[in-house]
């Protein structure tokens, strides 16, 4: 028997505006977990959010400081608090609840020390059941100021967007459960979109004004192609999940992944878009999808930044990254294959990905049942007791939670993954196959793309935290393994994570 969520939003304030909170090293956040009651598309909807906002405070931080964050959780229900690419020192402040220590209860406050060696976007948000309370609205922004005042290039103003999606039926929320996660074989898709949590988001941009976007995809299972719908703007690809790209890229769109973050610069110039309104779009093989509205004011930006739109080499990433050279091409570490299957009762065939199912024109090769729920019925009807989503470690055969690895502190340990698209679990030959992209995602370290199938992908050398995976790939991760302590690495699907989908390393001092 499933037990939905209350839905009821009577006597639920409606969410405050996000803020921004600007802090210093050693001071003390303070951040809540509330009910709130909120209209979209004319339904007033029973949400989450961090002191009442969806998303919660943007936190502007300098980089190396270190702060303590206390969350306070008004609901009934357990959470955590992970924070998200934060190579943090210590993993008892992780927020990973793997073995319960980490979850806050009703009433409860959990501290949390934190450091930040890393400029750049990071993000928060829970740790359990995150198909449901990250869905709902919690989830927030950490912008880390660069120790080096030249670690970006100048622009007129910074802009956070949190990108989210929602699956609204007719009158309301679609249903989840307490007691159990439905939508696991394909994930949750939602069917309205929110910026900053809105679905009707405007951005007032001045004449020949440059903007810095910090994009985060907080969606459950969506992955995003962004861009603009006027050709003549570009964008200006000049960092990712753990700061900057060592050079920076200038393209009309790019991938977006389930917890990934993209930083990207735009120059408003003033031909573009010809004075009419121009839409943020999430464009697919089949459908594009207008995720919000950009409109041009009378005002000229007061000085002319153009120059920041760069293709230049950083050297504070070459730095960071030339060490790390010498361990390019090492053989595998370790080694593990992704793959699903669906409990079923008559033999089926395997759901094998065909060449015609890609599409070069986008990165990673991303197949028609990434970007959709094209399976609506079996999907919503697919749970974590007939759905099996699978990290198996192909030296051991050990897989997901049974899976525990072990690295030296400074150690850079190559790791393949393999997502196999055309075959089924040797243990369950009679059960349906179903090959889907999964965004892997390390706790507490940083890691380098060096190798996609064989070859250097055209998004590497940028630290990662997370990486889309597609179906059919094999892709060569480089660890930092900088940080002592036990964590986990999993798809950050939720619908996967909440299916399985997820394991264990330590980092030995």
């Amino acid at each position: 028997m499933f037990f939905p969520y209350d839905t009821s939003t009577a006597g639920l304030p409606p969410p405050d505006s996000t803020r921004t909170l600007t802090v210093q090293n050693g001071d003390t956040v303070r951040l809540s977990m509330d009910w709130v009651a909120k209209r979209i598309n004319g339904h007033k909807i029973r949400m989450l959010g961090y002191n009442k906002s969806i998303p919660g405070p943007t936190i502007r931080i300098p980089q190396n400081a270190r702060i303590t964050l206390l969350l306070t959780n008004n609901t009934s229900l357990p959470t955590s608090l992970h924070s998200h690419g934060i190579r943090m020192d210590s993993s008892i402040y992780d927020g990973a609840p793997m073995d319960g220590s980490a979850l806050i209860d009703s009433g409860q406050t959990g501290v949390y020390h934190l450091n930040f060696p890393d400029a750049g976007m990071f993000w928060y948000h829970p740790h359990v059941r995150e198909d449901y309370q990250q869905e709902l609205g919690m989830y927030g922004n950490y912008v880390v100021i660069p120790a080096d005042s030249a670690y970006w290039p100048t622009v007129h103003r910074e802009l956070p967007l949190m990108i989210n999606d929602l699956l609204l039926k007719t009158t309301g929320l679609q249903t989840y459960y307490s007691n159990d996660v439905n939508y696991t074989m394909m994930g949750r898709f939602g069917n309205v979109f929110l910026i900053n949590g809105d679905t009707d988001f405007v951005l007032h941009v001045k004449r020949n004004e440059v903007i810095r976007f910090y994009a985060t995809n907080s969606s459950s299972a969506r992955i995003y192609n962004l861009q603009f719908s006027d050709p003549q703007l570009r964008m200006n690809l000049i960092g990712s999940d753990v700061g900057r790209y060592l050079t920076p890229k200038i393209r009309t769109s790019d991938l977006l992944g389930p917890a990934e973050r993209l930083v990207f610069q735009t120059w408003f110039n003033d031909t573009a878009g010809k004075w009419d309104t121009v839409r943020i779009w999430h464009v697919t093989p089949y459908q594009t999808f207008v995720l919000g509205k950009i409109v041009y004011d009378a005002d000229t930006a007061a000085t002319d930044l153009r120059s920041s739109i760069t293709t230049a080499e950083s050297p504070i990433v070459k730095a960071s990254i030339d060490s790390f050279r010498v361990f390019f091409g090492t053989p595998p570490e370790q080694e593990i294959t992704l793959y699903g299957y669906m409990d079923h009762s008559q033999p089926m065939a395997p759901l094998k990905v065909s060449a015609s199912q890609y599409d070069p024109n986008l990165n990673n090769q991303l197949v028609y049942r990434d970007w959709y729920d094209n399976m609506g019925a079996m999907n919503s009807q697919s749970d974590t007791a007939n759905m099996h989503w699978i990290m198996r470690d192909d030296k051991t055969g050990l897989v997901n939670h049974a899976i525990h690895w072990v690295f030296r502190r400074g150690s850079a340990p190559l790791i393949r993954i393999h997502n196999d698209s055309t075959s089924v679990d040797p243990a369950h030959p009679h059960y349906m196959f179903h090959p889907m992209a999964h965004a892997i995602h390390f706790h507490g370290q940083r890691f380098l793309v060096v190798a996609q199938n064989g070859k250097v992908p055209d998004d590497a050398f940028v630290w990662k935290d997370t990486y889309l995976v597609a179906p059919g790939s094999t892709v060569d991760l480089l660890l930092d393994a900088s940080n002592p302590g036990d964590w986990m690495f999993h798809c950050h699907l939720a619908e996967h994570l909440e299916a399985g989908m997820m394991a264990h390393f330590s980092v030995a001092p």
